[in-house]
């Protein structure tokens, strides 16, 4: 009798699963941006082994896409401690419009739309909403339309932050929008923007970690600094197409919190985009606009005009065998003319491409492997090849410019990681002799964060205490060779340790001695705690300190900052 309750029970929740992922029916196609916190968990499920099938080393995912993994994990909730369940619950509320079950909460019968701001009373109940207990539903927005597949959701975020570094403090105000609109099954709109703000006392110049290599602009009256930012796409996706777009939207490619192939280092930039999933294979076309560094000035109106720039990417990824994924990319800078047809085409070999436009350019391509050997564990590896003499192989060429990255990522039962990744950048790599032909954006390297000739220990151990307190500990040992003199020195030279560098000015005497770092060498070692804890759907606490120590000069850095989303 007890068998045949358990089998009942089974055949039921096999049922139930069924009907929810048939009703996937408002496929969204809106895109979870590129580090939300959802691809940390969806990561550590993987190694768990509960979804392996997982692909997410190409962000940013569509809505849908993740809704798929994201039922596949409630089917197998018996595996997950009870931390997990409820995390995975939050997440299934979040992504309730992919499943086409009801509508929003907020939406009452006969009625399209919401926004608290309609009525004094709506209004009200939205004050008293936030600061009520923690909601089980899904999170609110400050306007809601949704009928039959067509939504709009607006949204308005802020954050205030206190920080400090060695005792001396300033704070930080941000604040903007987010536009959400999904027509139908194929096109997709959305658009932000934010606007940041922050004084800059004596001391304390470091920008904050948002700035990246943003365009920052100074207040003189308020002593202050302050950067805009916005993201955008306009998509239209077909299930036997593929999905299109035009985007301007941070990316990131690689299966590593250090990406060497497109990091979350940089600003967003626009690009266009083709990206098709054939089963266990996923393919993706990028062709985008970048900014250089050194732009002419015009003597009278002192407008800058920057060359012409332009990245070019394809990638291959795939989950053939459960317990083995692989990826090959190629990506190509060029500039200082018109876009290349040549380079449009999505499916072309960009390696034999740019041969055949006179080897003008800067080629890059990647390898990358992830092996699940058991449940608990990932092992993963990365290759990135800037140039390639088959003769020069494990010799110390000044060109063998490649980087080299391995890890391991452990995931138990209970509700932690620990990610240990080495990862060496060589000199010169990243680099090229035509300065508009380097891997960078606004003078930042696309690629790994510290840029060429640098290595790097990174260990990181993230715990979720609960379905609203989350933490990571964190250490770096950073090794970055420098210049050993400065530029004005007359007898300068580069050691290709900044991917901007011009490798024909290098001192022809290491040609055969470039070892895997070079010049003057720097060490930096991180350690670092950070937690987040959310209070109500709307509202979230920050806080985090950290200890920088470079060459025996230590800074500390707190923080503590109150966000708001709603």
């Amino acid at each position: 009798m007890g068998n045949g309750r358990m089998s009942m029970k089974r055949n039921l929740k096999v049922v139930i699963m069924l009907l929810i992922t048939t009703f996937l029916v408002n496929a969204t196609g809106l895109h979870v941006p590129a580090n939300d916190p959802v691809y940390d968990f969806l990561d550590r499920m993987a190694t768990r082994g509960l979804i392996r099938e997982l692909m997410n080393d190409t962000r940013p995912l569509q809505r849908d896409k993740v809704a798929e993994y994201l039922v596949k994990l409630k089917d197998r909730e018996e595996a997950l401690s009870y931390t997990d369940r409820q995390v995975l619950k939050e997440y299934l509320l979040e992504y309730r419009s992919e499943f086409g079950q009801s509508r929003h909460p907020k939406l009452i019968e006969g009625q399209n739309y919401y926004t608290p701001l309609s009525s004094r009373e709506n209004f009200a109940k939205g004050i008293k909403g936030i600061f009520d207990k923690y909601s089980e539903e899904e999170p609110p927005h400050l306007f809601i339309y949704e009928k039959d597949k067509n939504l709009i959701w607006l949204d308005v975020d802020g954050r205030a932050r206190l920080e400090s570094k060695n005792g001396i403090f300033r704070v930080l105000g941000a604040g903007g929008m987010r536009l959400s609109t999904q027509l139908g099954d194929k096109l997709s709109l959305y658009m932000d923007a934010r606007g940041y703000l922050w004084n800059v006392p004596d001391g304390f110049a470091d920008f904050p970690g948002e700035v990246r290599n943003t365009y920052v602009q100074d207040e003189p009256t308020l002593g202050a600094q302050y950067f805009d930012k916005t993201e955008a796409y306009f998509q239209y996706r077909d299930p036997a197409a593929g999905a299109f777009s035009v985007n301007h939207e941070s990316i990131i490619w690689g299966n590593s919190p250090n990406s060497m192939i497109l990091s979350d280092n940089i600003a967003p930039f626009g690009f266009i985009r083709w990206q098709k999933d054939f089963d266990n294979v996923k393919y993706t076309f990028v062709h985008g606009s970048l900014l250089g560094i050194d732009p002419d000035i015009d003597a009278e109106t002192n407008i800058k005009s920057f060359p012409r720039k332009y990245f070019v990417g394809h990638r291959l990824e795939t989950a053939f065998l459960p317990s083995f994924h692989f990826a090959f990319t190629e990506m190509i800078i060029y500039g200082n003319r018109n876009y290349e047809f040549d380079y449009i085409i999505p499916v072309s070999l960009l390696f034999n491409m740019e041969h055949e436009q006179r080897d003008r350019d800067n080629n890059l391509m990647a390898f990358e492997f992830e092996w699940f050997p058991f449940a608990g564990l990932k092992m993963y590896g990365n290759l990135l090849l800037d140039e390639l003499k088959v003769t020069e192989i494990g010799k110390s060429w000044w060109a063998n410019k490649q980087g080299w990255q391995t890890g391991i990522h452990i995931s138990p039962r209970i509700p932690t990681e620990l990610i240990v990744e080495w990862t060496g950048v060589r000199p010169w790599t990243y680099t090229h002799k035509v300065a508009v032909n380097t891997y960078a954006h606004n003078g930042e390297c696309l690629g790994f964060y510290a840029g060429p000739n640098s290595q790097l220990w990174f260990v990181e151990n993230r715990w979720w205490f609960s379905r609203q307190l989350y933490a990571k500990l964190q250490y770096r040992r950073l090794k970055h060779g420098v210049d050993p003199l400065p530029a004005s020195d007359p007898g300068y030279y580069p050691v290709g340790g900044d991917a901007n560098q011009d490798y024909s000015q290098r001192n022809p005497d290491y040609d055969d001695k470039t070892k895997w770092l070079m010049g003057d060498i720097e060490t930096t070692n991180e350690y670092g705690i950070f937690l987040t804890y959310r209070w109500r759907k709307e509202i979230f606490f920050d806080c985090g300190g950290q200890l920088r120590e470079i060459d025996g000069r230590v800074d500390k850095f707190l923080s503590f900052q109150i966000r708001f989303d709603y």
